[in-house]
Parts: C-alpha cells; structure tokens; sequence
C-alpha cells in the first residue's frame, strides 16, 4: 500500500464514522468530524442509537417520471411521500449510464476515479466502511460494477456486503444471472418478477436484522432495457409500460417493523 492509498484509506473511515454517527447530517458536518472530532470505534459502537440505512437505486428511471419532480402520467406516492418528510434534490451531476453510477454511490468518488463497471478490488466502498462501526450490510439486486462477471475481489461479498442476492451484470437480453452470495442459483428469464423479488429478499434482510444497525442497498434491475410489469400493474398506468414498471417500483414500501425499530435512513 502506498501512502497515498494508505492516506486516502484513513481518511475515508474518519469520514464513515462520522457521517454514520451523525445519520442525517450535512456532508459538511461529516467533513468537519473527520477532520478530528470522530467518535472512537469503540465508543461508536457502544452508542445505541445507530440508524440504519436503506438505499433504493433504480436503474434507467427518468428524472421527471416521479410524482415528486412533476410526472403527471406515473403515479408514485410512497416515493413521494418519501421525498415530502426528507430531503428532495433538484440540481445534481448525473452519469447517463448505470455503471459509474454505481461505482459512484458505492464508493463516494467521481466514477472517472472509482472505474464504473470496472471498480476496482482496491476501492473501498460504504458497506466496508459502515462494517467497521458494527454494521451488517446487505446487497440485493444488480451488482454491475465487475464487468458483469464473478471476478474475485470485485463482487458484493468482497466489497463489504455481508449478504448478496442478486445479478451481477444486466438485463440486456431479457435474462439475469442471479446470485446467492458466492453461489450461481441459475438464469431468469421472466423479467415481470424482478421487482417483486428483489423487494421480497431485502425485507426478508430487515426482518432477519431488526434487532441490529445495518445497511440495505437495493438495486433494481427494472427499468432497464427490456422492462416488465407483474400482472397487478401491467396496462394500469398512463405512461405505458415503462409507467407500469416504475409504479410497481413505487409500490413496494419498507414501512416494516424491522425498520422503523431504529432511526431509519432512506436515500
């Protein structure tokens, strides 16, 4: 390790438990903790009010196909509601494709730097860093930062994720590849089911965790490439299918008991 890595690698711990610590806070707070105010670990994990965090990332969904940000076509009142009692954004940097997107979120550096779909073992991503503090991580859903492929290193389990579920690349030919942990559980070709079980896994994730923090990233195949609904929501939006498959997105709630034990964090 050089000592720029080293330097970088500290720095970015400070910077989790600080942010982990202050839940919600600013960026600016966070950056101020890390700068010498962090709780110890040991006193930081002692603490009893950790929150736990859920994040939700769809894939290919439009900026304006939220009630939220003006969609009068697709409805979407739990996202809505989501965005009306926390904090909506409106002026962002965007990346036009799904896999810097995802190296981005993951590891909090420009996907120029963290590589897209080609992330590298070496990055250090949230999970890592919330493992640290006593956290246990769950990854669901679409991976897509290892080049679509089992590349040791590079896979949710070694990137920092306790538990996976999950494709590790796209849907580009109307199939998925899908995961258990390490382990190839075969290939699905009924795209309409997707949401519904990536929602259905990730609960089970909560439920199995409730009594402990923990991080939830769910990330949704839908509404990428070859798009479908279940038959509940097939042909009952005014957006077309693709509208199906974002109401059916929003449909899902994790309003759970398991959840809500502890302060909660959705983004």
């Amino acid at each position: 390790m050089n000592q720029l890595t080293g330097t970088r690698r500290s720095f970015l711990k400070s910077l989790g438990f600080g942010a982990a610590a202050l839940g919600v806070g600013t960026f600016e707070s966070a950056l101020s903790s890390a700068a010498g105010t962090v709780l110890s670990k040991q006193k930081y994990r002692e603490k009893k009010d950790k929150p736990n965090f859920v994040i939700i990332f769809t894939d290919d969904q439009g900026y304006g196909d939220l009630g939220c940000y003006g969609s009068e076509t697709i409805r979407s009142p739990r996202l809505d509601q989501l965005a009306r009692e926390g904090t909506r954004f409106t002026d962002f940097y965007a990346q036009p494709v799904c896999g810097p997107s995802r190296s981005a979120l993951l590891t909090g550096r420009y996907p120029v730097r963290s590589w897209g779909w080609s992330m590298p073992e070496s990055e250090i991503t949230l999970a890592e860093l919330l493992k640290t503090v006593g956290y246990t991580t769950g990854c669901i859903g679409k991976w897509d930062v290892s080049n679509r492929k089992d590349i040791k290193g590079r896979v949710p389990n070694d990137q920092g994720f306790d538990y996976y579920w999950g494709t590790l690349g796209a849907n580009d030919n109307g199939t998925v590849r899908l995961y258990d942990n390490r382990k190839p559980i075969g290939i699905d070709r009924d795209m309409a089911s997707l949401t519904k079980r990536y929602t259905d896994k990730g609960i089970e994730f909560l439920k199995a965790n409730k009594d402990k923090p923990f991080l939830l990233y769910l990330a949704h195949t839908m509404a990428h490439s070859v798009v479908d609904a279940t038959a509940e929501f097939k042909g009952k939006s005014k957006g077309g299918l693709y509208g199906d498959v974002i109401e059916e997105l929003d449909s899902h709630k994790f309003s759970q008991p398991s959840c809500v034990l502890r302060p909660c964090v959705f983004l």
